[in-house]
């Protein structure tokens, strides 16, 4: 794993990592329960050995209901950018340590000829948390540091409907809660990146013509941050066609509202974008 990244400056510079492992996996995948073990040793340069496991158990409890649940460890390596960064507004830390944790879900998948839907609940324990952190309310530059323990648990779900001619409408919606022990009087600029709330509802229509189209809506609420980073609403859609000859073509609008939002903070997203795609499958 390697970077050579250079302009007027040094900006990341040149970097090389090199990791060996070993990886090992026993499953069963007869009958109405299967079953899954993993292990992995890493060796990397500058880090110490790692063992990782996983583990996951499924089962068929009627033709319709299938309950599942996985656990397994958490080993997150520092990525080039949070060790050799240099910005006026960022400071990378090269001493960093892995983030290590473990997590695990469980689920409930419902299959019902046309309707479809799943609901799952999972949590995440994280250790020597990377994050960018400074002193709360001053101008410093952030700084990458093993500062920080999270603690993440969260649910999903998807309620899904599709017509046997093709029209699919869904709704999904996830609700997450983070918490992150930073030291008394700082803040983290990574915490403020979990959603909250988002709903995501879909619908797809098959027209004559062959012609198809999507609209989808996305709303999402932050626990924290200005507002027009904490609160979004996005309406996209797009508009294809296909010829049995391989000829596809497609218009995509995104942000038909042309709302003002913010991904990152302080990074406003494009308004109304309207794009074609025409090619060839072949």
């Amino acid at each position: 794993d390697g970077i050579r990244s250079g302009n007027t400056g040094p900006a990341l510079g040149a970097h090389v990592r090199r990791r060996a492992s070993v990886a090992m996996e026993l499953d069963n995948n007869d009958g109405p329960t299967t079953w899954q073990l993993g292990a992995r040793l890493d060796t990397r340069d500058q880090y110490r050995q790692r063992l990782s496991g996983t583990g996951a158990l499924s089962h068929q409890v009627s033709e319709k209901i299938t309950l599942r649940s996985s656990i397994g460890t958490i080993h997150r390596l520092p990525s080039f950018t949070e060790l050799y960064y240099i910005s006026p507004s960022d400071q990378g830390d090269a001493s960093l340590e892995a983030e290590t944790g473990w997590s695990w879900d469980a689920a409930m998948q419902w299959n019902s000829g046309s309707w479809q839907g799943h609901l799952s609940w999972f949590q995440r324990r994280e250790d020597d948390l990377i994050e960018w952190a400074r002193p709360l309310r001053s101008d410093l530059p952030w700084q990458s540091m093993n500062i920080a323990q999270g603690r993440v648990k969260g649910t999903e779900s998807l309620l899904a409907w599709r017509h046997g001619r093709g029209h699919i409408l869904s709704l999904g919606y996830t609700w997450l809660e983070k918490t992150t022990t930073l030291p008394e009087n700082y803040e983290g600029k990574y915490s403020l990146l979990t959603p909250r709330h988002q709903v995501q509802l879909q619908g797809s229509v098959v027209l004559p013509w062959n012609l198809g189209l999507t609209i989808s809506g996305r709303y999402l609420e932050r626990s924290e941050g200005p507002e027009d980073f904490k609160f979004l609403f996005v309406l996209n859609s797009r508009l294809d066609w296909t010829h049995s000859s391989g000829l596809f073509a497609g218009v995509m609008g995104t942000n038909l509202l042309d709302r003002h939002y913010e991904e990152i903070p302080g990074v406003q997203m494009s308004g109304l974008l309207i794009t074609g795609t025409v090619g060839w499958d072949f």
